[in-house]
């Protein structure tokens, strides 16, 4: 009888065990550049001689952020956050210098709502993990 509960018990946990599912490869810093200057050229609908000027801005600031990610040895969370912010603001004005007004607001908005997406599905995925046994 013991033999039987371990067994069904340890059924029940493998079959539980979820695997994170596979994300697909990797994108390089170019690439995630080259697709996400795709996007707002059709969202925001800006002439194609801006596409080559974003996609340089887009891998500048892909590549800091990922410098920053990789750079977690010696500082706080604090410094970090800091430093993200910092990225930010320093992406946020070379936007504004490259887009025009009616652009930049279009973009700032899009920026909002792709925000507001991911938080919301990660607030999902926290809940889901919490109610399903």
């Amino acid at each position: 009888m013991k033999q039987l509960i371990y067994t069904l018990t340890l059924l029940f946990c493998l079959s539980t065990y979820a695997q994170k599912p596979e994300r697909g490869e990797k994108m390089s810093l170019e690439q995630r550049a080259q697709l996400q200057a795709k996007q707002m050229q059709l969202h925001l609908d800006f002439s194609a001689e801006k596409t080559p000027l974003i996609v340089e801005v887009l891998e500048k600031h892909y590549a800091q952020l990922k410098n920053l990610r990789r750079d977690k040895s010696a500082k706080s969370s604090f410094d970090n956050r800091m430093a993200l912010l910092d990225l930010q603001i320093a992406l946020k004005k070379e936007m504004k210098k490259l887009l025009s007004e009616e652009e930049f607001d279009a973009w700032e908005k899009m920026r909002k709502k792709k925000r507001k997406q991911i938080a919301k599905g990660a607030r999902n995925s926290s809940h889901k993990e919490k109610h399903n046994p």
